[in-house]
């Protein structure tokens, strides 16, 4: 689990689009900032000092809705803020406001959030975000969990519910356990949208868990099964492994979907693996090789 503690947000241009010459300038250069009143500050909760709707105090993940033109940053590092703010871009992604228009995870945006399991707060969390069906995807680290929210630019309201919930039974439960539908520490995330598979590390588990989320998915999906794991043999087991097939700790996920591969960070083993999760993969394929590693 590797720790974010930035307290400031920089969007920067697209510097793929230009040309080298350019982008040697460019890359330097940020287009926005969020969280700080100017590029050389890092005040906590600026400004002032207390939750608002402008400052952050330890940001751990971003993502954004290319379709709705939003960022959703997550400001939950423990402790502090527990919550992911919502800020408008415009057409051409660039800042609207300085202030976020909708909070998750606390009911105002003076009021940290608390972190407690239930179906609107959590702590320490990564996002991914769904651009088909406007969800979104947060990890809930140290209650052990996934939770989705519909976000809809039509439907979103600060402190909604999630509306559904992995790893867990349900919304009040949390615990660290090793099974087909439970997660040990879910740490980072990513999706699937032609399959409308979410891969989750399982960082305390020593895996990678996929887990099948269809477009208008509810609460009766709670607590399901996952489809398959990488990293370990079955489901049952958690074992550090420094193999073709094993994982340690692992901080970090990309989903290719050209080729149907994922890249894992194999955080505790200084590698990246690269495994073949093709359309329809089942239990099967648990503890396969990996394709290659770098």
């Amino acid at each position: 689990m590797i720790q974010n503690k930035l307290c400031a947000v920089l969007l920067l241009t697209a510097i793929f689009l230009l040309p080298l010459s350019k982008a040697r300038a460019a890359i330097l250069n940020a287009s926005g900032l969020l969280g700080q009143t100017s590029y050389v500050a890092n005040v906590p909760n600026s400004p002032g000092g207390t939750t608002n709707a402008q400052g952050f105090n330890g940001t751990i993940s971003m993502a954004m809705d290319t379709v709705g033109h939003r960022i959703f940053v997550s400001d939950t590092y423990p402790g502090r803020n527990n919550r992911i703010l919502v800020f408008q871009l415009d057409a051409s992604n660039d800042i609207v406001s300085a202030a976020a228009s909708h909070v998750l995870g606390s009911c105002d945006f003076t009021t940290p959030g608390t972190g407690a399991v239930t179906a609107s707060t959590f702590s320490f969390s990564n996002l991914v975000y769904d651009n088909v069906n406007s969800r979104l995807f947060v990890s809930d680290y140290y209650n052990q969990r996934v939770l989705a929210f519909n976000v809809a630019t039509s439907t979103i309201t600060d402190c909604e519910p999630a509306t559904f919930v992995l790893g867990q039974p349900d919304f009040v439960s949390s615990g660290l356990n090793v099974t087909q539908n439970r997660i040990g520490g879910s740490d980072n995330l990513d999706y699937d949208a032609v399959n409308a598979r979410l891969f989750v590390n399982d960082y305390d588990n020593n895996r990678v868990m996929a887990f099948s989320v269809p477009a208008g998915s509810t609460s009766s999906i709670n607590g399901e099964n996952a489809l398959f794991e990488l990293g370990q043999a079955d489901f049952t087991h958690n074992p550090v492994g420094i193999s073709q097939t094993g994982l340690s700790a692992p901080a970090g996920v990309a989903y290719d979907s050209v080729n149907e591969r994922i890249f894992i960070d194999d955080y505790g083993n200084n590698r990246v693996m690269a495994f073949s999760v093709p359309a329809g993969s089942t239990s099967s394929i648990n503890g396969e090789n990996a394709l290659f590693e770098l």
